[in-house]
């Protein structure tokens, strides 16, 4: 962010004292002007033993495989955007409901979160979307490993295919930082779902 949102003067790095750290202020209107990271979803889609890729139409790592995601936009929950990625990036359609927390990743050199999801469908009929060359679904031995869109794809994918074959998930903590890489696992011995009533 160079210019303020508010007058389109210039910022100017300079320490804030009460939030002990350096903001980007505007030189014209004072305006503190906050950088928040990008919360972005993706969502493991199943059938039988197979999961679900695109194949990316646009940069970065155009022509390359992932799993269907993309960012939350205003007005969605995480899945609402993870269900709507799905459908229009492989024309698949799951309820956002019934979308499973499979994991949480920072990436704080990129300023983004990354929270993926696991749903299941019973039917392989899939259709690519305008940001998708291709889709298709895959068992593990079909992956297209050296073609894979980023490089914490591949053991992320292989955990999935491990914990899908013992039937045993767990919720996934994870970040990718200077530091290097770190993993948490949690597991839950029942899932609630609550419902919510409204006054008429």
């Amino acid at each position: 962010m160079n210019f303020c949102p508010e007058c389109g003067s210039k910022l100017e790095s300079r320490w804030i004292g009460s939030d002990a750290r350096l903001r980007r202020v505007c030189t014209g209107c004072g305006k503190t002007c906050y950088e928040n990271p990008r919360i972005l979803v993706a969502n493991m889609v199943a059938f039988g033993h197979k999961l679900l890729l695109c194949r990316r139409a646009e940069p970065p790592s155009q022509g390359r495989w992932t799993p269907p995601s993309g960012f939350v936009e205003i007005g969605e929950t995480l899945e609402q955007a993870a269900a709507r990625e799905t459908y229009e990036e492989a024309g698949v359609l799951v309820m956002s409901d019934e979308l499973d927390l499979y994991a949480v990743t920072s990436l704080p050199t990129f300023g983004e979160v990354y929270v993926c999801f696991r749903s299941s469908v019973e039917s392989d009929v899939c259709r690519p979307g305008t940001e998708s060359l291709e889709v298709r679904f895959f068992c593990k031995e079909e992956i297209p490993w050296n073609n894979l869109a980023f490089a914490e794809i591949a053991g992320f994918l292989q955990l999935y295919f491990r914990e899908h074959s013992e039937k045993a998930f767990g919720i996934h903590l994870s970040r990718v930082d200077a530091n290097g890489r770190y993993r948490n696992e949690y597991r839950i011995a029942y899932k609630t779902r609550w419902g919510v009533d409204r006054e008429r």
